[in-house]
């Protein structure tokens, strides 16, 4: 509702603290967060941190759950982790 203004007045910020707080325990939150930050979606595209979500979105089961899209958008944003830094712990 937060992130698309639907509802209440767009607040991309309380939606990430919202998912935030459950993305850990469920798959929708946690891929919306590694969208948010792979789309810049909250002002800034965020690799690293999409990365993160990607890989816990991706350790949930159900039938929720689409592999192949998950899978696309992970190694998707990985090249990008890769291809924009030097070496570990450099920044995109």
């Amino acid at each position: 509702m937060y992130l698309n203004g639907l509802g209440t007045a767009k607040d991309v910020g309380e939606a990430i603290r919202l998912y935030e707080r459950v993305a850990k325990l469920e798959f929708f939150a946690a891929i919306e967060l590694a969208r948010i930050y792979a789309r810049g979606t909250a002002g800034q595209v965020d690799p690293k941190k999409a990365l993160e979500w990607y890989s816990v979105a991706a350790s949930f089961e159900g039938p929720e759950f689409d592999y192949d899209a998950v899978g696309a958008e992970f190694n998707e944003a990985k090249a990008y982790v890769e291809d924009h830094t030097d070496g570990p712990g450099d920044s995109v």
